[in-house]
């Protein structure tokens, strides 16, 4: 299983051309159903007109019990949105830059995470099933993140669609990190791991935009966790015989931060919040829960 070893993963994109919309009932609001049209492709269109889901017609056959307002916006996030728009207008301009600048790379990481899998598609690697299984629920978050993200964002500063058109992606710089399953097991809990810190870090900035924007990154923070643990669990479950190399692999991942994020998903950490103190932490952490599980284990 090479090129289409996480197949399987729902990888949304989204068109950023306003008007086109679906036809012919294409998508149910009250079902969270869409039809198939146009060939290989689903479409499914907001009623405001405003958006496309596009799924590759190989993927689309998990979409039919994915709502789209569930993928792309929370139900929360207007109201969370217009709290935000209104506190931002009371702030010192030097906050609403840090603001700015926060959101915006949240945002965008979130949506980075199409690029990752895409990568991992094109790797001569054969994960597991219960690694596509791990990534699919962690891609399903990522992509409700990036929504709510989104939608903050424009309320904010304005359309985004220009900062996402432009994102591409570029492995060469991390690549070295990507070997099996293991190695990429390693990798993503580490990430997981120290993103989840540099959320931790911002609260006080986002806290600033009131109350449901605090709620919501606390909540984005605990399905950072839930994914770190998901992976930190396979890598025992799947790889209990090397585990012994953990601390090395992870010396490695260490090594790697500080290169200029090239919207990777993984070490995206450019945002003034993280620093060798959450990277210290991350690599720790994993590394000390990973030997006590070895010990444990006898391995």
């Amino acid at each position: 299983m090479a090129r289409n070893s996480v197949a399987g993963v729902v990888r949304p994109e989204w068109t950023l051309v306003r008007g086109r919309r679906a036809t012919g009932g294409a998508f149910s609001w009250e079902t969270g159903s869409c039809s198939r049209l146009r060939g290989d492709r689903w479409f499914a269109a907001e009623p405001s007109g405003g958006w496309d889901l596009h799924v590759p017609g190989s993927l689309g056959t998990l979409t039919r019990s994915m709502s789209l307002r569930d993928l792309e916006t929370a139900p929360s996030t207007e109201g969370i949105a217009r709290e935000a728009r209104r506190l931002l207008l009371l702030l010192r301009p030097e906050e609403r830059g840090a603001l700015e600048t926060s959101l915006r790379d949240d945002m965008v990481t979130e949506y980075d995470a199409r690029f990752l899998v895409d990568y991992l598609e094109s790797l001569d690697v054969a994960f597991s099933p219960a690694f596509r299984e791990n990534l699919q629920r962690w891609y399903r978050d990522e992509v409700r993140h990036f929504g709510s993200f989104r939608g903050i964002f424009e309320a904010c500063f304005g359309d985004a669609a220009p900062l996402l058109a432009a994102r591409r992606p570029d492995f060469a710089e991390v690549e070295h990190l990507f070997g099996g399953e293991f190695e990429i097991l390693c990798l993503l809990a580490y990430d997981e791991l120290a993103t989840l810190r540099g959320y931790r870090g911002n609260l006080p900035l986002y806290d600033r935009l009131g109350g449901g924007l605090g709620a919501f990154v606390r909540r984005v923070i605990g399905d950072e966790a839930g994914h770190y643990a998901g992976f930190r669990a396979l890598l025992i479950e799947n790889h209990a015989d090397r585990l012994g190399e953990v601390d090395r692999v992870v010396e490695r991942i260490r090594a790697a931060e500080g290169a200029p994020y090239r919207a990777t998903f993984v070490l995206d950490h450019d945002d003034p919040v993280y620093g060798d103190h959450i990277f210290d932490d991350a690599a720790r952490v994993l590394t000390t829960q990973i030997q006590r599980e070895r010990t444990r284990l006898g391995a």
